[in-house]
């Protein structure tokens, strides 16, 4: 290994006390992704007994210090520390893995400023919101594939924390020198972290956690490990004592509340006058809410085995495809979500309803049953049942037919027909803008099919539907007679939500496709309620020009990064041209930042800041008065379009299809795009399908240059000079 270079380089510190098995895999992942930093590796062993310590003598590339007893992880990390070499000093644990760009990633935000005094990283086993609970990895491959598309250094993702965990804890040689080492009164481990953050606080230096880098954490192997089930719980009732004797102590020796880990510097520190750090309190309120979404989203998680019905389920399908263990878990929702099944058939036993596709209950006896497509004269089941429960895959509108007979003799009948009935409409985990297309469509359900349609919506979506669909009636929950139900957000879940692939279908198919109507029934025409007013015209706009006076819209950010225009510097180029020809440009994100996969998108520099959580109609009364929209395949573009207002839409991602139609389309088709409608890959599953990593990712995005929005934007805006000179 490299010789180390004192004033340039990192010294990590293992401590180690008989976890050889997991020292080796942690020394074998810092050997292979850990070229990149001149650095040092230091094993303080304490008095393991498991040959670590012969092991580690044959260990050519790293330094060893050997005590011939456990003297404590703050002693053991002490030891270490005084006889590294680094600018930087990290402690890390024995039992992680380290993957590629850990330590570049961490070591750019601790330069980032120079009041920054230490960094940690996230894991998938930690407190302090430190843990990403999704990453999905089962093994060490799958483990870098994961990471090397997390680890992307993003200053967005850096939050100033509390406290760190001390399993990864980066931190400058100044502040040691400074501050002196671990507290040891804190052995034989825990809060010794604690107390080390405090003590970098205290001093007038701030933490950061790098939410852009991800390193494997295992977990308290020295500490609650062992052989028979007797011993283990032994040393958790031991673990969890040593938790409380050195909480108390560090709560003594700092005077804070039990509940100091919620709280803000403020509390800590009553002198404190710079900004605020993230509270853990507030990380907790936040994941409460997020959690609360997803279980309404997500109700049949690990509920398959939770009974819905009084007797067992027989799943059929039109055999389109096979059905597999993850098909039942992707439509098990439904059947929770619409209990058991509904109405009386006049056969005692025999139920009916349309709730989550088609269920009809059977009951014990010697029964047949057909179940198809009225339209088609095609059965999707043809067989003998007995006191089963059967429930089709198939969640999207079919004018179901159902026979029954038993004993050999026909004795019922029924053709789906929602006349006069109601039917259910969840949009409530849907999109605005997939909700936005859907609308209409919904309509023409109800109009064709003689039903009346209820809507289940977010919240905004209310007064939307209120002034602009106000045939359609609001509902937070299905109700008792409600004869049908369809599930619109889930209708990428081909082929039982959507009885085809939407990668290849126009939105005006999907629509048509899901919910069985015919023709395309006109978009939402929303109207302007008043005229909004917006200020005195900033002084660095032209006070002259063919758009004086008027301004243009502009949306940044989409659903994903991927949909995002990522030009470097497009956005503000396309900001000054307009401002130049005497325009206002008004950014109406929700947000005023967001960042993924390593991109960051926020407001354009000198784009006025219409951001924020605003109802729906005031963006409307916005866009119906703005000269042109200029965004991305998002929510807004659709809110822009049907408040008629030109829509210049950018996306490399999409085809055209994939959206309404607008004359002012823009891609670059001599790049690699159009990933969204790629029937040979998952644009959901990647950064980039193709390119992710290398130069060419997400080229259909970068590779839309200003020059080609600019031309698109002055040709919607002469359009729109036009159309107000005829009226």
């Amino acid at each position: 290994m490299e010789r180390m270079n004192p004033m340039n380089g990192t010294s990590i510190v293992i401590l180690n006390y008989n976890t050889r098995d997991f020292l080796d895999t942690c020394l074998q992942s810092i050997r292979a992704n850990t070229r990149d930093v001149p650095h040092e590796v230091i094993v303080v062993d304490n008095g393991s007994k498991d040959g670590s310590v012969k092991w580690l003598k044959q260990q050519k590339d790293i330094r060893c210090i050997f005590n011939k007893k456990n003297e404590g992880f703050p002693k053991g990390c002490n030891q270490g520390l005084a006889i590294a070499r680094g600018t930087e000093l990290l402690l890390l644990n024995s039992d992680t893995i380290v993957t590629p760009r850990w330590l570049s990633n961490m070591r750019t935000a601790l330069y980032s400023r120079d009041n920054v005094g230490a960094v940690g990283c996230m894991t998938n086993y930690c407190s302090n919101f430190q843990q990403v609970n999704d990453a999905g990895y089962k093994s060490v491959d799958e483990l870098m594939t994961f990471a090397e598309k997390y680890n992307r250094s993003d200053p967005a993702k850096w939050e100033r924390r509390l406290r760190l965990v001390g399993f990864c804890f980066l931190f400058r040689r100044d502040i040691y020198e400074k501050l002196g080492g671990l507290d040891e009164q804190f052995s034989p481990g825990n809060y010794e972290d604690d107390d080390y953050s405090l003590r970098i606080w205290q001093a007038g230096y701030e933490l950061l956690l790098c939410r852009d880098t991800f390193i494997h954490h295992f977990g308290s192997g020295s500490f609650v490990e062992d052989e028979t089930a007797e011993v283990r719980e032994k040393k958790r009732q031991a673990y969890h004592a040593l938790l409380k004797r050195n909480g108390e102590k560090f709560i003594e020796k700092w005077n804070v509340p039990y509940n100091y880990k919620e709280l803000g510097l403020r509390d800590i520190f009553p002198d404190w006058q710079g900004p605020e750090v993230v509270r853990c309190i507030d990380l907790q309120a936040d994941f409460l809410r997020r959690q609360k979404a997803l279980e309404k989203k997500m109700a049949h998680a690990g509920e398959l085995q939770r009974p819905v019905h009084d007797l067992p389920v027989l799943y059929f399908s039109s055999d389109r495809k096979d059905v597999e263990p993850h098909d039942l878990e992707m439509v098990n929702f439904c059947d929770h979500d619409a209990g058991p099944v509904a109405f009386e058939t006049g056969i005692e036993g025999l139920r009916l309803d349309f709730r989550a596709g088609v269920r009809l209950r059977v009951p014990k006896g010697p029964w047949h049953v057909r179940i198809g497509d009225a339209e088609t004269g095609l059965w999707f089941f043809d067989g003998d049942v007995s006191g089963t429960v059967l429930v089709s895959m198939e969640k999207y509108a079919i004018r179901w037919q159902i026979e029954a007979y038993r004993d050999g003799e026909f004795v019922f009948s029924h053709t789906f027909d929602p006349t006069g009935l109601n039917v259910f409409f969840d949009l409530s985990e849907t999109p605005l803008g997939t909700s936005l297309m859907f609308l209409p469509y919904i309509e023409a359900y109800q109009r064709e099919t003689g039903c009346h349609a209820v809507c289940r919506v977010k919240e905004q979506m209310k007064p939307i539907l209120w002034r602009y669909c106000s045939d359609l009636a609001l509902a937070d929950a299905i109700g008792a007679d409600d004869y049908a139900v369809y599930y619109i957000e889930a209708f990428q879940s081909e082929p039982f939500f959507c009885p085809d692939d939407c990668r290849k279908l126009t939105w005006q198919e999907i629509g048509r496709s899901i919910l069985h109507v015919h023709g395309n029934p006109p978009m939402l025409a929303c109207k302007q309620s008043e005229v909004p007013e917006l200020g005195p015209v900033p002084a660095d706009v032209a006070p002259a020009g063919p758009g004086a006076g008027r301004y243009v819209c502009i949306a940044v950010q989409t659903s994903g990064v991927q949909k995002c225009w990522l030009h470097p510097g497009g956005w503000d180029a396309v900001v000054a041209a307009l401002k130049a020809d005497g325009y206002r440009v008004l950014c109406i994100d929700r947000n005023r930042a967001m960042a993924s996969d390593g991109y960051c998108v926020s407001i354009p520099s000198g784009a006025e800041d219409f951001t924020g959580a605003r109802p729906l109609q005031e963006r409307i009364d916005l866009l119906a008065g703005a000269a042109c929209f200029i965004g991305g395949p998002s929510g807004l573009s659709w809110v822009a379009r049907i408040a008629g207002c030109p829509v210049v839409l950018i996306s490399g991602l999409t085809l055209p299809q994939a959206e309404f139609s607008t004359p002012y389309r823009v891609y670059n088709s001599t790049v690699c795009h159009g990933c969204y409608n790629d029937m040979r890959v998952n644009w959901q599953e990647s950064i980039c399908p193709y390119h992710a990593g290398t130069s060419r990712e997400l080229e259909c995005s970068k590779k839309i240059t200003p020059l080609a929005v600019l031309l698109a934007v002055q040709r919607a805006l002469a359009d729109r000079v036009e159309k107000t000179k005829r009226g």
